[in-house]
């Protein structure tokens, strides 16, 4: 069974960091294998907080 890291940003206080934060989470989450599905882009909040970026990863396997 495949599994997945879902990521929901609530505030991003610092794109500067963000952007050296992803080129360093980009090949530890290739090291176990893991595909990004979803980085950012458009989104709609129906419910609940504004959210201004969402990750999906997915992997294998829920162990990895």
């Amino acid at each position: 069974m495949k599994g997945y890291w879902v990521c929901i940003y609530e505030k991003i206080l610092n794109k500067e960091k963000l952007k050296e934060y992803a080129l360093k989470a980009k090949p530890a989450v290739e090291n176990f294998s893991g595909k990004f599905q979803v980085r950012g882009g458009k989104n709609r909040t129906n419910e609940g907080i504004d959210s201004p970026r969402i990750v999906v990863v997915e992997f294998k396997n829920y162990n990895t």
